[in-house]
């Protein structure tokens, strides 16, 4: 039978082993899961108009990050061509604000550095794939992140953000 730790009955060395042994566990026993909780389609958003979307979570378990899906019709104004900026759909979002159950903001930042933190964390492209000469066809795939350009016509875009919640898995 184990004990319960706590300052009375434990020195630091011994309840940090102790806490160790409570993460392990928890760690190894655990499932990793990927869970939708929010979908929705705007039909209404006006260029240059700010659109503020709150989505509060299901907080099950422990969460490790939250996957953000956009996906977007664009056209061009005008008979004129656009072409995409130098960060692409990163921008998509302009601001990502991730406040915990405490109201405490944990995370407060753009789109682009969003995608650029992830593909930190992966040491490589987030969303991408690079082309290589497998016969197998490994490679660009599949069309993750997708920003068409230039735009002449109507075309869908496509990003990936990964708002992290802890440092690793």
């Amino acid at each position: 039978m184990t004990v319960p730790m706590n300052s009375a009955n434990a020195n630091p060395a011994s309840m940090a082993d102790y806490n160790k042994a409570i993460r392990d566990h928890i760690v190894h026993s655990s499932v990793d899961l990927t869970q939708q909780i929010f979908a929705q389609t705007y039909t209404n958003y006006v260029a240059g108009q700010a659109l503020t979307i709150n989505v509060t979570p299901r907080n099950v378990g422990l969460v490790k990050r939250f996957v953000i899906k956009c996906e977007a019709t664009v056209a061009q104004g005008a008979a004129e061509t656009q072409t995409k900026s130098a960060m692409g759909g990163a921008n998509l979002l302009s601001t990502v604000i991730l406040t915990d159950l405490n109201n405490q903001e944990r995370v407060h930042t753009t789109g682009w550095h969003l995608h650029y933190l992830a593909s930190m964390r992966r040491q490589a492209a987030f969303g991408a794939a690079y082309a290589n000469s497998d016969p197998s066809g490994i490679g660009a795939n599949w069309t993750l992140n997708n920003t068409p350009s230039p735009l002449t016509t109507a075309k869908t875009l496509r990003w990936f953000y990964e708002v992290p919640v802890a440092y690793s898995d």
